[in-house]
């Protein structure tokens, strides 16, 4: 999931642990959260880059947590989550759900 970043959101300031996207959290790191608010790779859960190259930084997370609860097919879930700052942001976005494939 890619929170873009705008001249009203400065992703870096983003709390990584409020993040919920459809009631799922934010994949957890075995390396006590280290990699809070800076740019990560691998298996990291967050990353902060420019993705659609408009000049802004913007974050994609991973999620973990039970999908099955989400519904199948096309949905739309909330975005929730806090800045460091303790304001509040939300917004949605529309995912796809497929059947895992039978190899």
């Amino acid at each position: 999931m890619a929170i873009l970043g705008s001249a009203k959101l400065d992703v870096s300031k983003i709390d990584i642990a409020s993040i919920k996207f459809g009631g799922l959290s934010v994949l957890a790191n075995s390396e006590n959260n280290a990699w809070r608010n800076k740019e990560v790779s691998g298996d990291q859960p967050c990353s902060i880059r420019d993705i659609n190259r408009d000049g802004f930084h913007d974050m994609v997370c991973q999620f973990q947590g039970d999908t099955s609860k989400l519904g199948s097919g096309n949905v739309t879930l909330d975005l929730t989550g806090s800045l460091q700052n303790g304001m509040d942001f939300e917004g949605h976005d529309s995912i796809c759900f497929r059947a895992p494939s039978k190899d």
